[in-house]
């Protein structure tokens, strides 16, 4: 008999050793005795009564790209989502707006104000650039003052909180002058505003008794009427104000008083392309300021997927994949180029592995674990999604970027089925990006073959025919 009481440590062991199928077996036989039963179920990664996350049945927004993962002087970034599920191979409609402010107001996130909102109108895709920060930044001294909300300032830090001079190089603080609507966007202190935001809703015309709305700020006011139909979101993006990059000048930037590292750790972006502690190791360095923050971010790019025969073990009467590590991974599969569909068989297991160029990912800057010589660096995330199937993993990182696909089983009479796989890579810096291929399940084909192959005899890493 079990003793269920001890049962959520095993659970842990058994999961940790990835012996998934013990695992969901006494799990299920003390669920009654758990508290956290859909919660340990999920970690052994057993099946459940509720849709994984990379479940692809109704209306999702997995994505926005933006050209430019930060709003720039040189040029507007155009903003494209990744909208998918059933009807989106029709017309959607679309609003999208720019909020410097926004937060989560009644369950639904917001701009803090109609005054502080900008219209990007209503087609698929939008563009945000520094013109929209203008517009924006008209209203906001009046707008925080109608809160009642602390404004940033041009010192630094919220308004009344007075800088360290001896953590600003030459000891004097900057001219606040200006406020919030001064018409320059150096008045303000925006490099204190880490990020700021497009808002979208997208949905069918359904959603709206069948015709698209003309106006986006309308549709932004009010929830989804039916979240079946129609979704709500937000792009974050970080402003990136870039400075006439000139020559070092160390007598208009003299040394701090202090040392750089025992000052706020403030990023700043340094001429030469390194990001800095902050502008006293910047002044240290003798290198002039390019901008505030961490250098200026760019896009992960997927360049492609592989894909190829997992090998699977029966363990205790369930087939478990076997697995493997990335380079293992890459020798047992063939690239999937974005017009080949693979024809597999139901209940099949197969590898997957995206491809992406290894300097996506960057540096962010100095480390604040000062036992670390080496500088902080992005983590690529990779989220799986399909129309049907099973992932061993939903989502993956650049350390270890592989995951497996079970196919499904195919109902009583059905001869094939068409399954819709999407990759959606973020870099945790507001870059994304994605890829999406298809397949084929069909009664009858292999489940031991590559049929990339079978396309492409003579693809890399095919058998010589």
């Amino acid at each position: 008999m079990l003793d269920c009481s001890a049962r959520p440590a095993t659970l842990l062991r058994f999961a940790m050793q990835g012996r998934a199928a013990q695992a969901c077996r006494v799990v299920r036989a003390c669920c009654g005795a758990l508290a956290c039963c859909g919660a340990l179920l999920a970690l052994a990664g057993c099946q459940t009564d509720f849709d994984p996350p990379s479940l692809i049945n109704k209306l999702r927004m997995l994505g926005v790209r933006a050209d430019a993962p930060g709003i720039r002087f040189d040029a507007p970034s155009t903003l494209r989502p990744l909208v998918v599920g059933p009807d989106t191979d029709k017309a959607l409609c679309y609003g999208w707006a720019f909020c410097p402010f926004a937060w989560s107001r009644d369950g639904n996130f917001k701009c803090i104000d109609p005054d502080v909102q900008v219209d990007l109108g209503t087609a698929a895709t939008a563009s945000v650039g520094v013109a929209h920060v203008f517009q924006a930044m008209k209203n906001a001294d009046k707008v925080f003052k109608k809160l009642g909300l602390d404004q940033p300032t041009r010192s630094g830090g919220l308004a009344g909180a007075g800088p360290d001079l001896a953590c600003i190089p030459g000891g004097k603080a900057p001219d606040a002058a200006g406020g919030l609507g001064g018409g320059a966007l150096g008045g303000a202190g925006l490099s204190d505003v880490p990020e700021m935001y497009v808002l979208f809703t997208v949905g069918t015309p359904a959603a709206w008794g069948g015709k698209c709305p003309i106006d986006a700020a309308a549709m932004l006011a009010q929830p989804c009427p039916d979240r079946t139909r129609c979704l709500a979101g937000f792009k974050r993006l970080g402003l990136e104000l870039e400075e006439s990059c000139g020559p070092f000048d160390a007598s208009a930037e003299p040394a701090c008083g202090k040392p750089a590292r025992s000052c706020a750790r403030k990023l700043v972006c340094g001429c030469n392309g390194k990001t800095y502690w902050n502008d006293c190791e910047r002044v240290a360095a003798q290198v002039a300021r390019r901008s505030a923050g961490a250098c200026a971010n760019r896009n992960p790019t997927l360049v492609g997927l592989r894909f190829g025969v997992a090998e699977v073990q029966e363990v205790a009467g369930e087939q478990l994949t076997v697995l493997k590590a990335d380079p293992e991974v890459r020798k047992a599969t063939v690239a999937w180029p974005a017009d080949v569909t693979p024809v597999v068989a139901p209940d099949s297991v197969w590898h997957l592995l995206p491809e992406f160029d290894p300097a996506d990912v960057e540096a962010l800057g100095p480390s604040a674990d000062p036992k670390k010589t080496k500088p902080d660096q992005e983590t690529l995330v990779f989220s799986w999604y399909s129309t049907v199937g099973r992932f061993g993993r939903q989502r993956s990182t650049d350390a270890s970027a592989r995951t497996s696909l079970r196919t499904p089983v195919l109902d009583s009479g059905e001869v094939e089925r068409m399954v819709r796989v999407w990759v959606v890579v973020r870099d945790g810096r507001n870059g994304t990006d994605w890829l999406e291929r298809r397949i084929i399940v069909r009664k009858g084909a292999s489940p031991k073959s590559n049929p990339i192959c079978a396309a492409q005899p003579s693809a890399a890493g095919c058998p010589a025919p």
